[in-house]
């Protein structure tokens, strides 16, 4: 059973070809999902960032659109400190995943 045609330029699918087609057409876009998925792996905890306040204000805000469209799982905690000299070794920072209560 032909599933298309051989035309001058080109191909044209037969009315087999095109109800073939219609029928897979859900199960491509579901190996295209689970092909994102594989080269996208989720992360379940937020991503902190702790950065000077005019990083966020002015280069991390006016970007966070296109961050979120490319990510859209992504949760994100912005720290913003008003130090740029402050650093992990300067006493003003502190690992997102330590309890200060200790």
């Amino acid at each position: 059973m032909p599933l298309f045609v051989r035309l001058p330029r080109g191909v044209q699918l037969t009315p087999e070809g095109q109800l073939y087609c219609e029928r897979l057409a859900s199960v491509f876009t579901q190996i295209e999902q689970a092909t994102r998925d594989l080269k996208q792996p989720s992360v379940k905890d937020p991503l902190v960032l702790s950065a000077p306040h005019s990083f966020i204000q002015y280069w991390l805000a006016p970007r966070l659109s296109r961050l979120y469209a490319r990510h859209p799982g992504l949760q994100l905690r912005c720290r913003a400190n008003y130090s740029a000299l402050e650093t992990p070794t300067s006493g003003g920072y502190q690992r997102p995943d330590t309890d200060s209560s200790h």
